[in-house]
Order: C-alpha cells, then sequence, then structure tokens
C-alpha cells in the first residue's frame, strides 16, 4: 500500500500530476465551448426542420380545405386546437402580405413583421427560454408565419450533452493523470528520492575513510537516458570529493604531526585556535644547555652526510630521553641541544627530572665512542643546568617555535659555555633543591660573563640512597643505541 501511494506522495510528482490535469481540463475546455456551440446550433436546425415540416403541413391542409385558405379562419381553427402535434409550438402569428398582423396563437412572438421583412428568420426571446421562427410568403402561402418554440427540451439536450462531455474529461483526466504519475514514480521519482538518500549517505559517508562496507544507489544504477548522466556525474563528484578529503585528512595528520613535532601539543592547539602572539610566564623551570665539544672540528675529518647522520643520531637520543623524563625539547642549535621542564606544562619535580636527563645524556655519550682503531677524536659534551622564572611562548609569523626568555635562560646558557668537557655544571639554585639526592662538587667562585661571581657546582650522579626516576634511566643500555648501524662505532655495553 505504501509503494501505490508513493507517487501520490512526492511533491514533484504531484506538481507534474496537476499540470497534466490542468493541461487537460484546459483543453477539453477549449474543445468544449465550441462543441457546446455547435451542438446548440444543431439543435436549433433540427428544430427548424421540425417546424419547416409543420408549416409544409398547414399549407397543404389549407390548400386541400379551401375554407382554412383564409389566415383568419386558419388562425382560429389552430387555437381551436387542443391537441398540438408538436408541442415545441407555444405560440404563432399570421402577417397578411401587406404585413399586417391577422391573428396570433398562445403567446406572442417577439420577431416581429418588420424584422422578417429585413430578411431576419430567428430570434431568442430575452429569457433565452423562447425561439422565435419565421417563414415568409412563397408559392403556397400568401402570408407570413411566425411561430414561438419552447427551448427547454433544447437546453436539457444541451446540459446532458456537457454531463456526457464532462464524465469523458474526467475520466480521461484521471486515467491520464494516474498513468502519468505512475510512469513518472518508475522512469523520475523513485531515482531522485532514491538521489536524495545517497547525498544524506554520502555527507556521512566521506567523513570515512573506509566506505567498502556501504553501496549507494548511484553506483549499482546505470541509465541511457539524462537521469543516468546525473546519476554518473553524482558518482563521479562524490569519488572526487571523497578522494579530496581524504587526501585533504592524511595532509591535515601529516601537518598535525609536524606541528607537533614543532611544538608543545597545547601551544599547538592555542595557535590553531587564531590566538598569537604567545607569551606565558612560569615561576619555575629549569633550563639544561648541551653542547658537543669541538663537534665543529670533527666536520675537517668526515664528510657533510656523515657529520649530519652522528648529530642526528646523537639528538635522536637526546629527544627520547625528554620523552621518557616528561621534558620539552625547545630547539637544537648547531650542535647545541636545549630542553627544559616545568614549560609548558607543570612538571612536579621538574628540577630533578632534568638532571636524571643530564646523567643520562653522559651515558649515552659515553657508549658513543669511535672505535680503538678510528682516527676520530672521542665525543664528549659540556651541560649546564639552571632552575627559576621564565617567559615561554611562540612570536613572529613565519616559521613558529616555541621559545623561552628570561635569565634563568641565559644563566642556564652560561652554565654550559663556562664549564668543562664531560662536566655537568649546576647553579646554586640546582644544587640547594637537589643536595640531599643527589651528590655535587663545589668548583666555587667563577666568573660569568654578564653576571658577575657566581658559585657553580659540579653534578656528579644521584646519592645511593636515591633511586631513579625512571627504570630507564638506572639502566643506559635500556635507550636505544645512539649510533644503532654505524660503523666504526661501539655498541653500549
Amino acid at each position: 500500500m505504501k509503494r501505490l501511494l508513493q507517487p501520490f506522495q512526492a511533491r514533484l510528482s504531484r506538481t507534474v500530476a496537476l499540470g497534466v490535469l490542468f493541461s487537460i481540463v484546459t483543453i477539453e475546455a477549449v474543445i468544449l465551448i465550441p462543441s457546446y456551440w455547435r451542438r446548440e446550433r444543431e439543435l436549433i436546425d433540427y428544430m427548424q426542420r421540425i417546424s419547416t415540416a409543420k408549416v409544409v403541413t398547414l399549407a397543404r391542409w389549407s390548400q386541400a380545405a379551401p375554407e382554412f385558405q383564409d389566415p383568419v379562419r386558419l388562425a382560429q381553427r389552430l387555437a381551436n386546437q387542443t391537441d398540438d402535434p408538436i408541442s415545441l409550438w407555444k405560440g404563432l402569428a399570421f402577417y397578411d402580405r401587406s404585413g399586417r398582423l391577422v391573428a396570433t396563437v398562445g403567446e406572442q412572438p417577439e420577431l416581429t413583421i418588420t424584422a422578417v421583412a429585413a430578411g431576419r428568420r430567428e430570434q431568442l426571446s430575452r429569457d433565452q427560454q423562447r425561439l422565435d421562427l419565421a417563414w415568409p410568403p412563397d408559392a403556397r402561402r400568401n402570408y407570413t408565419l411566425v411561430v414561438r418554440h419552447d427551448m427547454n427540451p433544447v437546453y436539457a439536450e444541451l446540459r446532458a450533452f456537457i454531463f456526457r462531455i464532462l464524465g469523458l474529461v474526467v475520466l480521461i483526466s484521471v486515467f491520464a493523470t494516474g498513468v502519468t504519475m505512475v510512469v513518472l514514480s518508475r522512469v523520475a521519482i523513485v531515482p531522485i528520492l532514491q538521489m536524495r538518500d545517497d547525498l544524506r549517505r554520502a555527507a556521512d559517508l566521506i567523513s570515512r575513510e573506509d566506505t567498502s562496507g556501504e553501496m549507494l544507489y548511484a553506483c549499482q544504477v546505470d541509465r541511457p537516458d539524462e537521469l543516468g548522466e546525473v546519476i554518473t556525474a553524482f558518482r563521479h563528484m562524490y569519488n572526487r570529493i571523497h578522494q579530496e578529503i581524504l587526501e585533504r585528512r592524511r595532509a591535515e595528520r601529516e601537518s598535525e604531526s609536524l606541528l607537533l613535532n614543532i611544538l608543545p601539543p597545547a601551544i599547538a592547539e592555542r595557535l590553531k585556535r587564531g590566538e598569537h602572539p604567545i607569551a606565558e610566564r612560569f615561576e619555575q623551570a629549569t633550563v639544561l644547555f648541551a653542547d658537543l665539544v669541538d663537534f665543529t672540528g670533527l666536520a675537517a675529518h668526515i664528510t657533510p652526510g656523515e657529520l649530519v647522520q652522528q648529530l642526528n643520531h646523537i639528538f635522536s637520543t637526546f629527544d627520547a630521553l625528554a620523552d621518557t623524563y616528561g621534558l620539552e625539547k625547545i630547539k637544537t642549535i648547531g650542535d647545541a641541544y636545549m630542553v627544559v621542564g616545568g614549560v609548558p606544562d607543570p612538571h612536579p619535580d621538574c628540577v630533578t627530572a632534568v638532571a636524571e636527563m643530564a646523567l643520562a645524556m653522559q651515558r649515552a655519550i659515553v657508549a658513543y665512542q669511535p672505535a680503538a682503531d678510528s682516527t676520530q677524536h672521542p665525543f664528549s659534551i659540556r651541560i649546564g643546568i639552571h632552575t627559576g622564572p621564565v617567559v615561554g611562548g611562540v612570536i613572529g609569523i613565519r616559521k613558529f617555535i616555541y621559545d623561552l626568555w628570561g635569565d634563568t635562560v641565559n644563566t642556564a646558557s652560561r652554565m654550559e659555555s663556562h664549564g668543562m668537557p664531560g662536566q655537568i655544571q649546576v647553579t646554586e639554585a640546582v644544587y640547594q633543591t637537589l643536595r640531599d639526592r643527589f651528590q655535587f662538587e663545589r668548583r666555587g667562585e667563577i666568573a660569568i660573563k654578564g653576571k658577575g661571581t657566581m658559585t657553580t657546582y659540579w653534578l656528579l650522579d644521584r646519592l645511593a640512597t636515591n633511586g631513579p626516576m625512571n627504570g630507564a634511566a638506572a639502566n643506559p643500555a635500556a635507550h636505544p643505541p645512539i649510533a644503532s648501524g654505524l660503523s666504526g662505532n661501539r655498541q653500549p655495553s
């Protein structure tokens, strides 16, 4: 039942059906009006022929009965007649050749002798219920006869004619409209509704990467008509949009991965929301600077490719250590490496985490040394650490980078640059924070550029009673080798 009513429920189908119905009714109306007039003329002509036959009969009667040749006597005869053989006659009038009214019977006709003399032979009454017909004198009649006829039988026949035509129009309209809706439903409406459902499903499908389990109507139909061309165009559009969305999402994921590789996740989210520039003050942060000693001189003994490869392996290991201890890598400048704890996300003990990473960096460099028969100088690293307030943020409009500013950053950099190869130099603030958990050696007072005289310490190791923060830090072999796969380099034991 629902399927049968589907053509009538579709708005397009109803619109087309109403258009067809209106067209049929209009055509039938255009045909009916002249048909009505033609039928009315036919009935009047028929009435005229019947009346003419009666008039001829009267004329013969008057010739056969000389006593009725006088119009007056003939009119009187008709006036005394109780049975009219033709009931359409409602009255008549006799005029002699001079146009004088001789006698009338029944209703007085409105058609006058003057109009008859002018050539008029019929006239419809003002109320449209009577028709006057005239017969002028001829060889059989020496008088003019005007007869009034009843039009009600004619109108009754016209009404029956109109009802028959209207019934036929209704049948044709219902049949044509029904056939149109059924054919239109099968040919166009159902495919269009299925295409509509395809569009709705496509909005959900293009958001998925795997659509193998979904089949659209447009993917299963191949029609040779214009609607088939629309379905083909939709199929091509869907495939193209879906492919472009997948490519765009892959590009977005790559961009997201690249952005997160450059910036901390929280900072990247703020930039994507349009927040720029970004600057925040952090009251407690620990900054570490590390520099490979005489790495520039190494460039004179190896190829540029080998130089960059070794530097990449070393810094990749440092990146893994930063992830292990929950620290944030800030940047690398040449052979220098900068990392911070407590920025941009708070760290419960950023000083300890940075100290642990510094010791792990030392162990990693010790494990990464040239082979005994190599002419390459052994690697050594200088590390400097300071803790205190910093300002972190992103500035500029190109090549975004998350950076730190403040005296804490400058002091940590001075700890590294004024340090010694293979040593970790820290400030008094770091020493006071970690002296109960780590082993230090007082270096003493030294002159620091831009800072004056400062008391610094060497960070040597954690105290035996102080367990490692992370099991990976306690065992250097738990970390991936710095130069795994490089010939001429020893693997960590």
